[in-house]
């Protein structure tokens, strides 16, 4: 069973990798079978706790 903290360091690696891939989400998501949806809500995440920062 995956962990929270498994499941966001996941999704922390791909959101940084999208970011540096100079590609679009939906993009990204095809090249590495990712929901394009679920990558968006983690973008959101990401942004939102950097924000809060």
């Amino acid at each position: 069973m995956e962990t929270m903290h498994a499941r966001r360091a996941f999704w922390s690696a791909h959101v940084q990798a999208w970011r540096d891939s100079g590609l679009t989400q939906v993009a990204y998501c095809q090249q590495h079978a990712l929901r394009s949806k679920a990558l968006a809500y983690w973008i959101r995440r990401d942004r939102q706790g950097r924000e809060a920062d």
